[in-house]
């Protein structure tokens, strides 16, 4: 490949919602009655910044209302089988061995937790013969599912964003830009950081391998927060 050229291509800028975007999202999903049911799911990815594989792949025994972390020790996919290339489930280790990790439980997140389970118990007993989750044991117990008991897969929760955003839209003087799952954990990290957190800590709670990777991702936000926080050295 002597004399070949690389293009240089530019990073493209990561979607993020602004606090307002955030809180306009949160309670068009909180008081809509089509899409209520997903209202643990979003301030939860909201909350903790977790990738989406980790959020659907919780069961109920990850999350610690003792200790108040959330364990996040798997990720779920969805792959085709080696056996008949017919799509499947699968839970898998995290990313890497620093997505092995615990996540503190805010109460806001708490409490929608609990909401959710209470609302889950009744809607399996409602649901009877109907309610049918994988019998795989890792699939045991999740603390997000469809109406009947199965995963949740990325694309699902895709296609329920483009469809709020679009609804939500109807009612906003000015639209929205649409977003993807991934747009929940770059948001968290914005406004950790718009809130003074330490970037260690930060990076930490991302599961990021290192703190290069923090601040690579995260540089216009901690500039700007930099900027703020040198104001108060000013007399």
């Amino acid at each position: 490949c002597t004399g070949i050229v690389i293009p240089k291509t530019e990073k493209k800028e990561r979607r993020v919602l602004t606090q307002q975007e955030q809180y306009d999202f949160l309670k068009f999903v909180r008081e809509d009655k089509h899409y209520s049911m997903y209202n643990a799911l979003f301030v939860t990815g909201f909350g903790t910044g977790v990738r989406i594989g980790e959020l659907l792949a919780l069961s109920w025994n990850d999350i610690d209302y003792v200790n108040k972390v959330i364990h996040i020790r798997k990720t779920l996919v969805y792959l085709p089988s080696a056996k008949d290339n017919t799509m499947r489930f699968k839970m898998q280790s995290p990313k890497t061995a620093r997505s092995v990790r615990d996540i503190p439980l805010l109460e806001n997140v708490e409490n929608v937790l609990k909401r959710h389970r209470l609302e889950q118990k009744k809607h399996i007993l409602y649901m009877g013969d109907k309610w049918q989750p994988l019998k795989e044991e890792n699939f045991n117990n999740l603390v997000f599912t469809t109406e009947f008991g199965r995963p949740l897969d990325r694309n699902m929760i895709n296609r329920t964003i483009h469809q709020i955003v679009a609804k939500l839209n109807k009612e906003r003087e000015q639209p929205m830009e649409d977003f993807s799952p991934h747009t929940m954990r770059h948001s968290f990290a914005t406004r950790c950081f718009e809130n003074g957190i330490p970037a260690k800590v930060v990076q930490e709670v991302l599961g990021h391998t290192s703190l290069n990777m923090t601040m690579d991702l995260y540089t216009h936000v901690i500039d700007q927060t930099k900027q703020e926080e040198m104001k108060k050295m000013d007399y």
